[in-house]
């Protein structure tokens, strides 16, 4: 077995650099939350590996071109195939950019009604505290009501408590 060319393994490793290109390119439409920007994230350090690795064996598959004697119109196809590549992967690291950016906002905009919740909360935890002191403050009305009955002193329930044992004994007696 042979040792790859410089050529073939930069053609396996522009597969590569493609495949993190596509999988950057799926998140470009969709909304960005913790998890979605991790993953995006994680195919940016992807693809920012994989074509150093491109660009280092491009340099090699020129050394090779230029040992074989090619000609300017094929150095000028490799250079043109070379910014391609470039242009695919600055399309793709600027959707990173714009889904970092994006997920900014939605923390800051959670972040201005967290903040906005909790003045509210403030403000009407202040109202009741103002409400319920004024309450104090105020005299109670009472409402008129039934007249309450006058209470009895002791002496006249000890005098009620003995006349009803009088009534008991004589309907003792005068049952036999």
């Amino acid at each position: 077995m042979t040792t790859p060319t410089n050529e073939a393994s930069r053609r396996g490793m522009k597969g590569h650099v493609t495949r993190w290109i596509n999988n950057i390119q799926k998140f470009d439409n969709v909304q960005m939350d913790l998890t979605t920007l991790n993953q995006v994230l994680v195919a940016e350090s992807n693809l920012r590996n994989t074509y150093s690795k491109y660009k280092r064996i491009s340099e090699g598959v020129a050394r090779d071109m230029e040992q074989a004697g090619a000609t300017q119109e094929e150095f000028q196809e490799e250079v043109d195939s070379q910014i391609k590549v470039e242009e695919e992967v600055g399309d793709a690291l600027m959707i990173v950019k714009r889904k970092r950016e994006e997920l900014k906002e939605i923390q800051a905009a959670e972040e201005r009604k967290r903040h906005e919740d909790m003045l509210l909360l403030m403000f009407k935890t202040q109202q009741i505290a103002a409400d319920a002191t004024r309450a104090q403050k105020k005299p109670i009305k009472t409402l008129p009501g039934p007249k309450k009955k006058s209470m009895k002193t002791l002496q006249e329930l000890k005098r009620e408590q003995s006349a009803n044992k009088k009534i008991k004994i004589n309907k003792i007696y005068s049952d036999n």
